[in-house]
C-alpha cells in the first residue's frame, strides 16, 4: 500500500510541477509571447513607414537636383517663342533676315488666341502667330534663307511650303510661300 501512496504522491507531485508550468506558461510566457509579437507587427509597421519615408526623401532629393534642368529648360522654352507685345518687332526682324539672304520678302500675320489649328498645341501656349511668307529670290538664297529661319531662338513650325518659278522671273528666280506658326507669350 505505501507503495499506492508512493504512487499516488508521486503522480500528485508531478500534477503540481505540470499545473505550476502551466501556471507559469499562461501567466508569463502567453503574455510574454503576445508582446513580442505585437513588438514584431510595431518594428514590420515602423519599417513599412521607414521605407516610404525613404522613398519620398529619395524622390524630393531626385526632384529638387532635376529643378535646375528643368529651370534652364524653362528659359530655353521661354526664349523659343515670340513676345506677344511685339509682333512687329517679330516682323522686322524677319525682314532683315529675308534682306540679308537677298530675298524679297512679303509678310503678314496673323495673332491667334485659343484657336484650333492641327499643327497648334494650345497646352503650350494659347497664344501663337500664323505668318505667311512670299519670298522671291534665287533658289540658293531661299535655302539659305530657311536654313537662318531653322537657327533663329523662335521655334518656327513651317505649314504649307511650296517653291514655284513663274516665266516672268529671271531664270533662277524662284517664288517660296509658305506658313510659319510660332508660338507667343
Amino acid at each position: 500500500m505505501k507503495q499506492r501512496n508512493l504512487k499516488r504522491h508521486f503522480l500528485i507531485v508531478i500534477a503540481h510541477y505540470f499545473i505550476g508550468v502551466l501556471v507559469i506558461a499562461l501567466a508569463i510566457v502567453l503574455p510574454a509571447t503576445k508582446h513580442i509579437l505585437q513588438l514584431q507587427r510595431d518594428i514590420q509597421n515602423f519599417e513599412a513607414d521607414l521605407e516610404s519615408r525613404y522613398t519620398k526623401a529619395k524622390h524630393l532629393r531626385k526632384s529638387l537636383q532635376e529643378l535646375d534642368q528643368v529651370e534652364a529648360m524653362t528659359l530655353k522654352y521661354a526664349s523659343s517663342t515670340a513676345e506677344l507685345d511685339k509682333g512687329l518687332e517679330f516682323i522686322q526682324k524677319l525682314n532683315a533676315l529675308a534682306a540679308k539672304h537677298g530675298v524679297e520678302q512679303n509678310l503678314s500675320i496673323a495673332t491667334h488666341e485659343n484657336k484650333s489649328h492641327p499643327l497648334v498645341d494650345t497646352s503650350i501656349s494659347k497664344y501663337y502667330f500664323i505668318l505667311a511668307f512670299q519670298n522671291q529670290a534665287p533658289l540658293q538664297n531661299q535655302l539659305a534663307y530657311m536654313n537662318a529661319l531653322e537657327q533663329m531662338e523662335q521655334f518656327m513650325i513651317i505649314d504649307r511650303l511650296s517653291f514655284q518659278k513663274q516665266g516672268s522671273l529671271t531664270s533662277d528666280s524662284v517664288i517660296l510661300r509658305f506658313d510659319g506658326i510660332v508660338y507667343a507669350q
